[in-house]
């Protein structure tokens, strides 16, 4: 069933929200910005409304609450009460969102309002769509922005909604589970408090034993809802034994942080065991902090922070300011799976003084503030710059502190290996931590960073030959002037510095000096390489020099014994010919210095005096402009015809062949597979994903053979008695759909990157060329059918094979 979309709402919001009050108005304003755009197009616009909100109140509970004002006073009470919901519940659930997210849990709702605010986004998509929530979840659209349909749902099964919980029930237990049952199903039975959904959920767990596919998806749900829903389904997989599946122990893996898939099967149920005991058991956690068992501690750490990161956090302070050795790696490697930077930084910038390299590995892991750096193009001096960005923090707003922190980061440089290597952590098998000079000094720069101050980066010059070429670079970008003399020692260091990059970085700085007679002559031994932008960059430094210098230089230049610097001179000139001809009249004789010219240096020579004479009216003396080509003077009569008398295949046959496709798939949609992807196999299911098989180019399949079935498909094709060229009619309609949609202006962000709107005459070309009409009958017709993606997929196969 097609969802239809109300194409007033944007001007229905617009009239709404002039009768809002001032700062609601400009807050509204700003949260429209974010609803009209594309998702690829929504962090500029969020930035700018998280600005705008933190100007108009003084704290999050009011921010919070100009959020619920502004979905009543736009949407209506039924979604302000959906998304007071989800605020309550906030600290129920995780915060953290991702493959390297972990399930835990906090009261601080400022860890929580990235995803309050993105649901409440959410909540104005889904509100384009007409219908109930129901209707919503069974008839998903791909452009649909679904980020908030879970919490809708939770909500309405959580307020006895019978209809929803008829919905879920038919999700789970019904004929039509494979097309309704998805992610946003399990993950609002996960987010709601209603137990016997947690028993549904477990029952299908079970019954998915030999459907990897549905199993992964149930168990990727389990942790991101109330912490009831986990442990219940956690006693469900240790009652089955159902870690015996590759999809559990990966989920675990995920839950956890831990490498469990490397280990047996014995351990990874030991660990599951250990993780539901300890959830459910407060005296078992506390006990579990003094063991001297790596993996108790571990998860006694775990389970703490899963039920409330603050007291998580107290653990961890404690057991790193007063535990043994292996207690201290434990911990902070628990803390490295946190995503609450504040929580982080506490920690570990109060052990900094630690002189272990495994604990010094893991501090560094834990210290989330450094400089970000973005490369910028630069037209004229055609290169790269690093433009910083840094994130100023209140705790480091007093330099004393930032002073004591850097003094013991540089305490790390002195020790820190001569290469970047990978510490392995004693406690845990399999688990190594980065561990270089460079991440000590980034973190350096940071500190650094926030005055420019100038003995800090004196610091960190002493240090360039252990940094990086990339953060040396960064270093002499965004941290050198040449105003203080030891960074503009560093400045003319990097002339001979490794990377090619770092070297045209220096001379682009050295452009903006005063240069001294020694410095002059630095830049001038750059001509004696032979690299081609280095050469280029080093004669625009010697061009810029006054008339005095520059003479000196190129005198120098042609006296020297090099060859290189002899040709770099002749450039010199060569370019002040064509940009400064008055000053190569005095300076062309120059090249008379050179007594016996070497075959490139006489190729220069000549060009000096040689008096270059091609322009447009004679061809560039490339081609006679006045004679005509026969060729391009004949004219031929072509006679158009239009692609509507080519594709001659009836509607109707098309339909019984596309809908005939798509009960094929439904009869086997229950089918599993197995794909290898770059030596990692996963299991799929027919019914929600068909993939061809042709990762190994040598010996790829092809057509049919590339998918799983192909007798099934095979079979289907000669039944329809389908010929040649209805099958591409048919593959060319499909691949229409993407004209259609451009011309309707219903492209993806990232599908019209870079192209113009399908208007005026572009748009009067297509409807010229296309039979528009009838592609779009076919696009509508291809979205109604509830294996669309799988009948493209075998009917673009099936071309290679007809």
């Amino acid at each position: 069933m097609a969802m239809h979309i109300n194409e007033n709402f944007e001007k229905e919001l617009q009239e709404k929200i002039e009768s809002l009050d001032e700062t609601k108005q400009r807050l509204a304003k700003r949260l429209l910005k974010i609803v009209q755009c594309d998702y690829y197009d929504r962090n500029r616009h969020y930035t700018l409304f998280n600005k705008a909100i933190n100007d108009a109140a003084k704290n999050m509970d009011e921010k919070l609450e100009y959020l619920v004002d502004l979905t009543k006073d736009l949407l209506g009470t039924y979604q302000s009460d959906v998304l007071r919901y989800i605020i309550s519940n906030a600290p129920k659930y995780p915060y953290s969102e991702g493959y390297d997210r972990r399930p835990y849990r906090t009261k601080n709702l400022e860890m929580h309002w990235e995803r309050i605010l993105e649901k409440c986004v959410s909540l104005f998509d889904l509100a384009r769509y007409h219908g109930p929530m129901i209707r919503l979840l069974a008839n998903r659209d791909d452009d649909m922005n679904t980020t908030v349909l879970p919490d809708v749902l939770a909500y309405e099964l959580d307020h006895g909604n019978a209809q929803a919980e008829e919905f879920v029930k038919n999700s789970i237990y019904g004929d039509n589970s494979i097309a309704w049952l998805n992610r946003d199903v399990l993950k609002g039975i996960m987010l709601s408090h209603r137990e016997e959904f947690y028993k549904m959920a477990g029952d299908l767990l079970v019954a998915a034993r030999l459907q990897e596919g549905l199993r992964q998806s149930i168990v990727e749900s389990m942790d991101e809802g109330c912490l009831a829903a986990t442990t219940y389904l956690m006693k469900v997989i240790i009652d089955e034994n159902l870690v015996r599946y590759s999809s559990i122990v990966r989920a675990m893996d995920v839950w956890t942080g831990m490498t469990l898939e490397a280990e047996s099967t014995r351990v990874a149920k030991q660990i599951i065991e250990l993780m539901h005991e300890c959830l459910g058991n407060e005296l078992i956690r506390e006990e579990w902090l003094k063991s001297e068992d790596a993996n108790k501690l571990y998860i006694s750490l775990w389970a703490t922070a899963v039920i409330d990161e603050e007291r998580a956090q107290e653990e961890i302070s404690q057991i790193v300011k007063n535990g043994k050795r292996y207690q201290k790696e434990v911990a902070l490697y628990a803390l490295t799976q946190s995503q609450n930077e504040g929580v982080k930084y506490t920690i570990s910038s109060g052990c900094l003084d630690e002189t272990s390299q495994e604990l010094r590995a893991l501090i560094l892991e834990n210290y989330p503030y450094e400089c970000h750096f973005s490369w910028n193009y630069n037209r004229k001096t055609n290169q790269y710059t690093s433009k910083m960005y840094l994130e100023r923090i209140p705790a480091l707003a007093d330099k004393a502190e930032r002073m004591r922190q850097f003094s013991l980061f540089k305490d790390m440089l002195d020790e820190a290996p001569k290469k970047a290597m990978d510490v392995p952590l004693k406690v845990f098998k399999d688990v190594h931590i980065s561990y270089s000079a460079d991440l000590i000094a980034n973190k350096m720069l940071y500190l650094a960073a926030y005055d420019q101050d100038p003995e800090m980066i004196s610091v960190l010059i002493e240090y360039k030959d252990q940094l990086s070429p990339e953060t040396r670079g960064n270093l002499l970008d965004c941290f050198t002037a040449g105003s203080i003399e030891e960074q503009r020692n560093f400045i003319f260091a990097n002339l001979s510095d490794k990377s090619m990059s770092n070297r045209e970085k220096a001379l682009a700085k050295i452009m903006k000096m005063s240069l001294s007679s020694d410095e002059i002559k630095r830049v001038e031994d750059l001509l004696k390489l032979k690299s081609g932008s280095l050469r280029q960059q080093a004669i625009k430094v010697l061009m810029a020099l006054d008339d005095e210098e520059l003479e000196t230089s190129i005198d120098s230049l042609l006296t020297s014994k090099s060859e290189w610097q002899h040709l770099g001179a002749l450039d010199i000139l060569h370019e002040l010919k064509e940009a400064q001809p008055a000053k190569f009249e005095q300076l062309k004789d120059k090249a008379k210095i050179i007594q016996n010219p070497s075959a490139k240096e006489q190729l220069l020579i000549n060009k000096l005096s040689h008096q270059e004479n091609h322009s447009l009216k004679n061809g560039f003396n490339l081609f006679e402009p006045e004679k005509e080509s026969k060729l391009l003077a004949a004219k031929t009569d072509v006679k158009q015809i239009p692609l509507e008398e080519l594709l001659t295949m009836p509607e109707d046959r098309m339909r019984k062949i596309l809908t005939g496709l798509s009960e094929a798939v439904h009869e086997h949609r229950e089918f599993e597979y197995e794909m290898d992807w770059y030596g990692s196999k996963e299991t799929l299911l027919l019914g929600a994903e068909l993939r061809r098989d042709f990762i190994n180019e040598e010996d790829s399949k092809r057509g049919l053979d590339s998918l799983p079935l192909p007798e099934v498909w095979s079979s289907y094709f000669k039944s329809t008695s389908i010929t040649v060229r209805e099958v591409m009619e048919l593959v060319l309609y499909l691949k229409l759909d993407y004209v259609y949609r451009y011309y309707s202006g219903k492209l993806d962000y990232w599908e019209r990157n870079g192209l113009k709107r399908a208007t005026g005459w572009r748009k009067e070309f297509l409807e010229d060329l296309y039979p528009l009409e009838k592609i779009e009958n076919v696009s509508k017709f291809m979205e109604q059918l509830a294996y669309s993606d799988q009948v493209k997929e075998i009917l673009s196969a099936y071309t290679e094979d007809a």
